[in-house]
């Protein structure tokens, strides 16, 4: 099922620097606004945890594709990982963060 909201995708150029960019879902033939760049992510199978509270994301990113991921007989997809946001504001202003991590699967 597709999954709405405000995503973050990782991106790395070609010397190997990593950062995430901001992206949210949209229905498909829906106009993207100026400067924007549809990116689609072909459905399917999803290993999806979730994160609350004061930890930054990369940490447990480090566990979730690092220790849990070859701790199965899981392998992935070659599609971007995903972050969903469920916080406007995570990790701001003593907010929590509140996030699902989306790892894509064969």
């Amino acid at each position: 099922r597709r999954r709405t909201g405000r995503y973050l995708l990782p991106q790395v150029d070609g010397e190997g620097n990593a950062w995430w960019r901001g992206a949210i879902v949209v229905d498909d033939g829906a106009e993207r606004p100026d400067g924007g760049e549809v990116v689609t992510v072909a459905g399917g199978r999803v290993a999806l945890t979730t994160v609350e509270g004061s930890e930054n994301t990369d940490s447990a990113w480090l566990r979730f594709a690092g220790e849990w991921l070859p701790s199965t007989e899981a392998r992935l997809r070659p599609e971007p990982f995903l972050e969903r946001l469920l916080d406007d504001r995570p990790g701001l202003d003593g907010h929590p963060v509140r996030a699902e991590l989306l790892l894509p699967l064969v």
